[in-house]
């Protein structure tokens, strides 16, 4: 039995985390975990491939690295809308201020990115 680990996962997001899918051009997959088998199986819309593993270790090794993966991708992708919304946005009531507060955001904003992304690196 294999239960959705995580849906709409990209291909370049696969590959980093060292899961080589055959299977290319697809755009988005599902990832499954059947842990009776020790397997990750990578569907899509051009079918399914199963990635088999010699321990239980290994499997829950990729599995926590895709979702450090995942998880770095989705704040560096958030904490860029967020700096886009500030920056285009500071002229609006609420954002005007005396002193230079929203550039300082805009700098911790970049600050966290940069290390986000030093983050998905070393991954």
């Amino acid at each position: 039995m294999c239960f959705l680990l995580y849906a709409d996962v990209e291909e370049d997001i696969l590959r980093f985390s060292g899961i080589n899918v055959e299977k290319e051009g697809a755009g988005k997959y599902d990832v499954y975990v059947c842990t009776e088998n020790k397997t990750l199986r990578i569907n899509s819309k051009l079918g399914y491939e199963d990635k088999m593993f010699n321990t239980y270790d290994e499997l829950l090794h990729t599995v926590v690295l895709l979702g450090k993966v995942i998880y770095a991708d989705t704040m560096v992708e958030k904490l860029d809308r967020a700096e886009h919304e500030i920056s285009h946005n500071h002229t609006y009531l609420p954002l005007m201020t005396e002193g230079n507060e929203v550039d300082q955001l805009i700098a911790h904003i970049r600050r966290v990115t940069k290390f986000h992304i030093i983050i998905r690196i070393y991954l």
